[in-house]
This record gives C-alpha cells, structure tokens and sequence, in this order.
C-alpha cells in the first residue's frame, strides 16, 4: 500500500508518451541530482530523452522543456496557457513567494507591480548603469591577467549579476569582486539567493 502510494504518479509521463527518468519512490527523479550538479544532469537528460522531456520531484510531474522557441512561445505568446506553473512549495517564504511561485490574482497583482520595471524606457536608462558594471568586471579580469591569477567564473559572474543589481535596483556601487567578507549587502544578498528549498 505504501509503495503503491509513493509510486501513484509515476506512470504520467509514460502514459502521455512522453519519455524522462525514471523515477524512485520518495524522491521521484531528483536522486540523479544527490552526486552531479544540476546542469549536469539537465544536459545528460537532454542528450537522452531529447527537448521535452518528463521528471518528477517525489511523485510531482514536472514537465522539462529545453527548446528555445517554445520557451519563448510559452513565455509570451501562449503565456495565458502557462501561468499557473508551479504548484510545489519549497517551504521557503522567500521561494514559496517568488514571482514564478505565485498563482492566479496574487501573481496577476504582484506582475503589475515589478512589470514597471522592465518596460523599454526603464531597461534602456539602466544600460549605461550595466555597461558600468561591465567595465568594473573588465577591470578585475585585466588586473587578474596580470597577475596571472585562476579566475573561478561561477563566482565571477555571480559578482557581476550583484553589481549589476546592487546598482540598478538599490542605486549603490559595491565592490562585489573584493569585498565578500565585510560587505552587509553581499552577505545579506548571499542569504538570500542560498536559500535551501528543504529549509
């Protein structure tokens, strides 16, 4: 009976045609994940099973689309269709209350308050604040070139992505590519986008 339960979905995909993982009782198709990076898995997965493929997460059917058009398909012509995307709560308020997390009236009011912000006029007045960013990164490369030093990317551009937030949305200039350790917005920042889903 247990099992039964903890397998009840697992027939989804495969019953709709459409081929992924297969799935264990518990964590559905996430245990590819417990050793390799995500990216890792997706790009394995992708080579396997092909652009759309079908995963679960425990017995949650999560539908993975990796074709370009039909992402952007989805996220502008056909988005009426995809609004409700994500019915799994990571237990998390900062999660559990992202955009992409919301549903119906509460994501609808919460789209009409941060669509503003990227209208064209708004993106076009933050690209000289961007390009700034850009040339603050330039110069760290170049001054690691010349010291020959190993640059980690990952986190590199992890620094440009704060700079350029830190600077567009809060108007401050940090220095994201020395300053980890004694910077409060960073380490705060830090808290925030390293929140665990299983918190």
């Amino acid at each position: 009976m247990i099992y039964r339960y903890l397998t009840r979905n697992f027939k989804y995909w495969s019953s709709r045609g459409i081929n992924g993982p297969k799935p264990v009782p518990l964590f559905g198709t996430i245990w590819q994940m417990f050793k390799r990076p995500m990216a890792e898995v997706g790009l394995d997965n992708y080579r396997k099973y092909g652009k759309i493929y079908g995963t679960f997460i425990g017995t949650q059917p999560i539908l993975m689309v990796t074709d370009p058009e039909l992402i952007k398909d989805m996220n502008i012509k056909d988005f009426h269709v995809f609004v409700n995307r994500n019915d799994f709560l990571f237990n998390d308020i900062l999660n559990d209350r992202a955009l992409t997390n919301l549903m119906g009236d509460e994501w609808k009011t919460m789209r009409s308050i941060i669509s503003p912000t990227f209208s064209s006029g708004k993106m076009r007045s933050m690209h000289p604040i961007i390009i700034d960013c850009v040339h603050r990164l330039d110069n760290y490369l170049e001054t690691k070139a010349m010291t020959g030093e190993d640059v980690e990317m990952k986190k590199t551009m992890g620094s440009l992505t704060m700079d350029v937030i830190a600077s567009c949305a809060f108007g401050t200039k940090i220095d994201t590519y020395n300053d980890h350790k004694t910077n409060e917005f960073l380490e705060n920042a830090k808290k925030v986008f390293h929140a665990s889903m299983w918190r």
